[in-house]
């Protein structure tokens, strides 16, 4: 990925961060230049791979978040991301869903992200080729975990983003700053079901 694609997840990001008081997960992946990788379900164990410290192994399904957060930016081409962050409890330490729709990528490689069914499998379950991009932030201290299945149903985009999730499992994973690679370290999963209807800013 090039540097202005990079660039555009940072805004969204930093977008998103104006609007609410949570902090994007995306923020932690998008600081290095994007490096487009082969997907692939990597998997790192033994002493080098860090603890699960995951709380929560079901969120089951989610009718109504804490509070949610939508942003849409666009680069100066003219290329087009919109973030979206949920808090999945209350206070400063809950876990939150971040998902990032960006144009180019993945399923959003031909255009603009658009409403449709997206499945959360092949690039769109790794970091570094994800047009839809499904990160839950959990456990303490916060980790990152990816959606490895499931899908995401948007059926609009344009003032609001309503969409759903059904059957996502998400996995551990850690995340190389420098191609955003997201390699899953272990066996913890989690999993989630949502909807939402949530005003794009």
């Amino acid at each position: 990925m090039s540097a202005a694609e990079s660039g555009r997840r940072r805004a969204a990001a930093n977008s998103l961060n104006k609007h609410g008081p949570r902090r994007a997960v995306v923020t932690a992946w998008v600081a290095a230049a994007f490096a487009v990788s082969a997907c692939g379900d990597n998997l790192v164990v033994g002493p080098d791979a860090p603890p699960c410290m995951l709380s929560v192994t079901d969120y089951g399904t989610v009718a109504s978040f804490t509070s949610t957060n939508a942003v849409r930016t666009q680069s100066g081409s003219g290329s087009q991301t919109v973030a979206f962050l949920a808090a999945l409890g209350v206070g400063p330490t809950a876990d939150t869903l971040d998902i990032q729709l960006i144009q180019g990528m993945g399923a959003f490689s031909g255009g603009p992200p658009v409403a449709g069914t997206y499945k959360l499998t092949g690039p769109e379950s790794q970091l570094s080729t994800c047009g839809v991009c499904v990160v839950i932030e959990a456990g303490m201290p916060k980790q990152d975990f990816v959606a490895q299945r499931g899908t995401l149903v948007i059926d609009a985009l344009d003032t609001s983003f309503k969409a759903a999730l059904s059957d996502v499992e998400l996995a551990h994973v850690t995340i190389d700053p420098m191609t955003t690679v997201s390699t899953i370290v272990d066996s913890c999963r989690t999993s989630i079901s949502a909807s939402w209807d949530t005003p794009i800013h």
